[in-house]
């Protein structure tokens, strides 16, 4: 007779949205869900939220609440990531997270190649306190083949998304994304530099973007 398999229980995925960006915060989330509850994840037409328009993002966050799952998130100010690195910052958030809701399986949408996917999923499990054993699984494009994460993906995008539109109110400037690599943006912080002699407090002030602007190197942005 073949020994029985153990039982999976509550499934934990983990991703953020806004890692790029120069100004405005990055979103990390969490959802958890029971493994027999993953087939209604899935019915919603939950994928990775690159992969969604953002009508149908926002649409699929609502449903989110009413599925059977937790959702857990945190938004990271710039000046937290001025002052620690990313990687240091989505570990320890992660490891949390997982002390927190307690799952049996976590999975990571890791920021990382090779050899640092196992690393990454190594320092998760450290920064842990919880006595509670946990499978962590760190892997490259997690949100395309797991629907918590994919599902953690939409809540963190989402939540970032409305974020980024409080600060559009807040300067009274579509300034787009906040990514660095977004026109609209760059505009934004070179124009307001020029105004202000500062860059908005929103800005992560660290990076090679910025600090071109700060050290008058701001004209050769593309």
């Amino acid at each position: 007779m073949a020994a029985e398999q153990p039982k999976i229980g509550n499934i934990l995925g983990i991703d953020e949205a806004g890692r790029g960006c120069v100004l405005g915060p990055m979103l990390i989330a969490g959802v958890m869900a029971r493994a027999e509850d993953q087939e209604k994840l899935k019915a919603c037409g939950i994928k990775n939220s690159k992969k969604l328009s953002p009508t149908r993002r926002e649409y699929l966050f609502d449903e989110l609440t009413r599925l059977p799952c937790i959702v857990v998130s945190v938004s990271v100010p710039p000046s937290d990531i001025d002052d620690r690195s990313i990687n240091a910052i989505g570990i320890d958030i992660s490891g949390r997270f997982i002390d927190d809701l307690k799952p049996d399986i976590a999975i990571v949408d890791a920021p990382a190649s090779g050899r640092g996917v196992i690393w990454y999923a190594d320092r998760i499990l450290a920064a842990t306190i919880s006595t509670k054993r946990v499978q962590i699984i760190s892997e490259n494009h997690a949100d395309d083949n797991h629907i918590t994460v994919a599902a953690a993906s939409v809540i963190a995008k989402v939540l970032r998304d409305r974020a980024i539109r409080e600060l559009h109110k807040k300067y009274d400037v579509d300034f787009g994304s906040g990514y660095q690599h977004d026109p609209k943006t760059i505009k934004f912080l070179l124009d307001y530099y020029k105004s202000h002699g500062s860059l908005p407090v929103e800005t992560r002030l660290k990076w090679s973007t910025a600090q071109r602007i700060l050290t008058g190197g701001g004209a050769h942005i593309r």
